[in-house]
C-alpha cells in the first residue's frame, strides 16, 4: 500500500502521511520457520495541481483510501511452504468534491482481499508453485469496477513450474 499515481505532467504533488513496513522471522526447528510481514500506509495528505493554481485533493478517495495494509503470514517446512497475504483497503470517496447533491453513492466501504499461494522446491532444478487469489471472491465495492484499484476477476487459480538446467 502507498500512494498509487501514473504519470503527471503537473506543477506538484504534496504527500504527508506515514508508511510502515515490518518483517519478523521464527525459526521453529531446523526445517520448519514462519515468517510475518505488514506493510501499513496512513495517508494524511494528497493533492496536486497541473498548473499551481488549481489544487486536487485526492487524500481518502478511491485509490487513495487514508488507511492501507497488507499482512502476511508465510510457514515453510523444508521444501514446501505455503503463505497468506490480506490486503486491506479502507472506506474512500468517489470524490472528496462531490455531494448528496450531485451523486447518490458518496462512498465505499473498507476492503480486504486475501490471496493464498503454495510452493514445493522437488528437487535443485524444479520447483511447482500454485496460487489462489482472491480467495473469498470478494466482489468490489458497488460503482468502482473499472476504476483499477479493487480485483474485478473474482476468484482465479494459477499453477506454474520451473525448471533450472
Amino acid at each position: 500500500p502507498a500512494v498509487r499515481t501514473g504519470y503527471v505532467n503537473g506543477a506538484f504533488l504534496n504527500y504527508q502521511g506515514i508508511s510502515l513496513e515490518a518483517n519478523y522471522s521464527i525459526e521453529l526447528t531446523e526445517q520448519d520457520s514462519l515468517q510475518f510481514s505488514m506493510n501499513s500506509s496512513n495517508i494524511d495528505k494528497l493533492e496536486n495541481s497541473n498548473n499551481a493554481i488549481v489544487t486536487d485533493q485526492q487524500d481518502n478517495e478511491i485509490g487513495n483510501s487514508t488507511l492501507q495494509h497488507s499482512f502476511g503470514v508465510d510457514y515453510v517446512h523444508g521444501p514446501f511452504g505455503v503463505n497468506l497475504k490480506a490486503n486491506f483497503i479502507g472506506a474512500a470517496a468517489f470524490d472528496v468534491t462531490f455531494t448528496s447533491e450531485n451523486r447518490d453513492q458518496l462512498t465505499v466501504d473498507h476492503y480486504t482481499l486475501y490471496n493464498l499461494g503454495l510452493y514445493y522446491q522437488v528437487n535443485d532444478n524444479f520447483a511447482l508453485r500454485g496460487s489462489v487469489t482472491n480467495l473469498t471472491d470478494k466482489e468490489p465495492p458497488f460503482g468502482t469496477t473499472g476504476i483499477g484499484t479493487y480485483d474485478i476477476l473474482g476468484r482465479r487459480a494459477a499453477i506454474s513450474g520451473e525448471y533450472r538446467f
